[in-house]
């Protein structure tokens, strides 16, 4: 099977390698060609940074870019190409006018440095036809994993909003703890068993079930204490504003 790829960042370059010794990967298309020759170099392809130079004769086209930027891409593409992208935000109706297009969303968080098991990651597919759904599917269940979801548009904007709430934020709440504990010179790991315990807890038992802390036993003292301690306001708010939420929904 021949593969175009556009893209050369993090969920591309993780994409190519785990396929590229099962399809051939023709092109890989980025803006900086350097990024596009590194990729290249990596899976046998060849590198190109102008669209116009894309292999018409693949089977199928993976975007793989900035959701700012799948619009910008996509124009310039052939309307015959099949063509999929990897956003979990851009609706179906940006590939207006091809014959065949669709989603091929991965359900993770990608980096380029971190080592990830490809096989195990939920891919939501979406496609304009039956026919081509059935090509996506064999597609990743044969050369990137099986555990695939057919979902819509709107179902997959709801999922990725999940998504970022449940990761991004979190990460994010993450560094301001590490923040935290480096003005005290300690290192963000010494929370990694109570994290690592918080979130396989919150699987097996539900996540309500599983929160614990002084918001869920409506400490007033200690969140007081807590929010004085702390000097960003942002951050205070957010401290004030989940504890509200977590109150709401445990009383």
């Amino acid at each position: 099977m021949k593969v175009n790829i556009i893209g050369a960042g993090n969920v591309a370059s993780h994409l190519a390698k785990k396929m590229c010794n099962h399809v051939d990967i023709c092109t890989v298309y980025s803006k900086g060609l350097v990024n596009a020759e590194k990729l290249a170099a990596d899976v046998g392809a060849s590198a190109i940074n102008d669209l116009r130079k894309i292999d018409l004769s693949a089977d199928l086209t993976i975007v793989m870019v900035g959701d700012v930027a799948i619009e910008e891409v996509v124009i310039q593409l052939p309307k015959d190409l099949k063509v999929v992208h990897t956003s979990g935000s851009i609706p179906i109706d940006v590939f207006s006018g091809f014959k065949n297009c669709g989603i091929l969303y991965p359900l993770q968080t990608f980096s380029k440095d971190s080592d990830l098991d490809i096989s195990l990651i939920p891919f939501l597919i979406e496609a304009n036809n039956s026919s081509f759904e059935n090509l996506i599917i064999e597609f990743c269940s044969e050369f990137l994993s099986e555990n695939i979801e057919v979902t819509t548009s709107q179902l997959r904007s709801e999922i990725h909003l999940a998504a970022v709430i449940s990761n991004n934020f979190i990460t994010h709440l993450l560094s301001e703890s590490e923040s935290i504990l480096m003005e005290n010179n300690l290192s963000l790991n010494i929370l990694s068993p109570l994290i690592t315990e918080t979130i396989k807890k919150a699987f097996d038992i539900g996540p309500i079930n599983a929160q614990t802390g002084p918001a869920k036993r409506n400490d007033i003292s200690i969140m007081e204490k807590q929010t004085n301690r702390i000097s960003n306001p942002k951050l205070k708010q957010v401290y004030q504003l989940i504890s509200e939420l977590i109150k709401d929904t445990n009383n």
